[in-house]
């Protein structure tokens, strides 16, 4: 068995490092500017299957408890079965979706908005995707980039929940070195996405809110964030899955936040953990500065939050954040945590609700 595993390990290990390396051509389409090496990782995730066989999400969705016989054929058939639930959840994204990228400075300051469109054609029954994005002039709708691509696989940075909400980005922070999350949302005929990236000094240094809706459906977005919206006790489920060998596991949640004067009150409890935190209202900033590793929470536009520490501490546990009030009273928001050592362990979506 141990054998076995290893020898996936150092399959998954090198085909990583073939997608890693082969570059996003969307990079610059989210920085505004060339040369982002860790979108080029980060960015979108999908990749052009490169003969990487199973460079998807094979072993990270793997039930415990698989009997190993037949020389891992078990295996073999569960990773395949992930695999097919996996994509199938990417397809839930299907179509053509109209919105904006919005890049904003660590503090949250508007830096450039451009109108985009996002299109997802399933080919070959589905088994390819043909992926176009475009963005324009906000002036005079000129294009300013297209990028079109094509895959048929998923990068192990990535995880999709049951709805085609998704999460892809670093698996493992080092010491020094970027590292980041792109967060996607669904709701009925909209999306909400978040690339928030931090520097090799860990510093969060790029943030972009994409908006969009499918292009035949246009809805309003959501009003820009306040807190009280916020306000009010919360009660809703998480869903959470794990890079290896765990179940996905589903928990009750309840959240409390409450402003007091010029700061906000939050307390957090599910069936595991019982939390509570204080943080100083700035303007459309949140900012908890108790203990080694404040976090700051941006208020956004389109209903969006992006919570994350301004800087990381090595060798600390961290987690990020994106948070979107589809509409009064219903809230979405997922979190993708690393361990101590830097590792990735785990993302989760809550879907909650105003009691």
């Amino acid at each position: 068995m141990c054998r076995l595993l290893q020898q996936w390990r150092r399959l998954l290990g090198r085909q990583k490092a073939q997608i890693e390396g082969s570059g996003d051509p969307l990079a610059d389409d989210v920085t505004g500017k060339p040369g982002a090496q860790l979108i080029r990782r980060i960015f979108h995730g999908l990749h052009p299957n490169r003969g990487a066989q199973y460079a998807g999400n094979a072993i990270t969705h793997c039930a415990a408890g698989i009997t190993w016989d037949n020389g891992g054929a078990r295996l073999v058939q569960a990773m395949s079965d992930s695999t097919a639930s996996q994509w199938d959840r990417l397809l839930k994204n299907l179509g053509a979706w109209r919105g904006s990228f919005t890049r904003l400075s660590p503090t949250g300051e508007q830096l450039d908005d451009l109108p985009s469109l996002v299109s997802l054609e399933g080919l070959d029954d589905h088994r390819t995707i043909h992926q176009i994005v475009r963005l324009t002039s906000p002036v005079d709708g000129a294009v300013v980039s297209e990028k079109s691509f094509r895959y048929s696989s998923l990068n192990q940075n990535i995880q999709f929940f049951p709805d085609g909400a998704f999460c892809q980005g670093s698996v493992q922070i080092a010491p020094f070195g970027d590292f980041g999350a792109e967060f996607g949302l669904i709701a009925g005929n909209r999306r909400l996405r978040l690339v928030q990236l931090y520097d090799n000094d860990h510093r969060l240094s790029r943030i972009t809110l994409i908006r969009e809706h499918r292009e035949d459906r246009p809805e309003p977005e959501s009003p820009p964030l306040t807190v009280e919206a916020l306000e009010g006790t919360w009660q809703g489920e998480s869903l959470s899955l794990y890079p290896d060998f765990q179940p996905p596991s589903v928990a009750q949640t309840f959240l409390t936040v409450e402003r007091r004067g010029d700061q906000l009150v939050q307390q957090l409890r599910s069936d595991k953990f019982e939390w509570s935190s204080t943080a100083r209202i700035d303007g459309a900033r949140l900012l908890f500065e108790e203990g080694s590793q404040p976090v700051q929470v941006l208020l956004m536009a389109g209903g969006a939050s992006c919570t994350g520490p301004l800087v990381h501490t090595w060798g600390k546990p961290v987690f990020m954040e994106v948070g979107w009030l589809v509409e009064p009273g219903l809230r979405q928001r997922m979190i993708r945590r690393f361990g101590a050592k830097g590792e990735w362990v785990g993302l989760t979506l809550v879907t909650e609700r105003r009691v």
